[in-house]
């Protein structure tokens, strides 16, 4: 599957963890977790800050409801802080820390806690069949954190940074409506699903919108402030 088409999934897998590599990069620095743990997102999300799933998980690191909300992050229904790249990052480094310490020198079993629960982990016995489903996401975690270490792939980290730096700020006018902004000004709901995936409310105050300081791509941000796109 990662091979196919010539690598296309690996490379798109690589090039995306290139856009949160810098801020992952930071926040492992002071965890003694594994390094192959960086590498979680890239099957639970596939590296996509605005991943929502029907369980309730969101975020870059497909972060549940409970522990955002212990951990201090903002979900009230308006604001849903996992879908903050670091926000998340934090959230789930301090949820690994907390199974490393129940399930010292076993990191196995701390992946597991991460994904399927601290019940769940507690119980497995470890064994192939005890769970199919889980023996295959394993499995494909540990192709995966290996082919990304050890595989020659481009660092598009400063790729990102030259095609961010295009994106430009909006600035609020007034509180923001969703329902304005897709059937007035034209922004699919998708773009703003992806780009302001913390937004989860129908009204964005001005005093939110600048905290979050929202880049847009020009297109994008020329129907924000509600600006004629220039003709080539």
């Amino acid at each position: 599957m990662l091979l196919a088409d010539q690598g296309k999934r690996l490379l798109q897998l690589n090039a995306l963890h290139g856009l949160h590599s810098a801020v992952i990069n930071e926040a492992w620095i002071s965890t003694t977790l594994p390094p192959s743990f960086q590498w979680i997102p890239a099957l639970t999300t596939g590296w996509n800050q605005s991943a929502h799933t029907n369980a309730p998980r969101a975020g870059l690191w497909w972060n549940t409801e409970t522990d955002a909300a212990e951990g201090g992050a903002t979900l009230n229904g308006a604001i849903d802080e996992r879908g903050v790249p670091a926000a998340s990052t934090r959230r789930a480094i301090a949820q690994l820390e907390k199974f490393q310490r129940r399930f010292p020198n076993d990191p196995h079993r701390v992946l597991v806690a991460y994904i399927k629960g601290m019940a769940f982990a507690t119980r497995w016995t470890g064994r192939p069949g005890y769970d199919r489903q889980l023996d295959e996401w394993l499995a494909l975690y540990k192709v995966v954190s290996r082919m990304m270490v050890n595989t020659e792939l481009p660092d598009h980290q400063l790729d990102w940074v030259d095609a961010l730096s295009n994106w430009e700020q909006v600035a609020c006018n007034g509180e923001q409506s969703r329902t304005n902004l897709i059937e007035q000004q034209g922004l699919p709901a998708d773009v703003l699903s992806q780009f302001l995936p913390w937004w989860t409310g129908s009204q964005l105050p001005c005093s939110t919108l600048d905290s979050y300081e929202v880049a847009l791509p020009p297109a994008y941000a020329s129907l924000w402030k509600n600006e004629p796109v220039a003709q080539e």
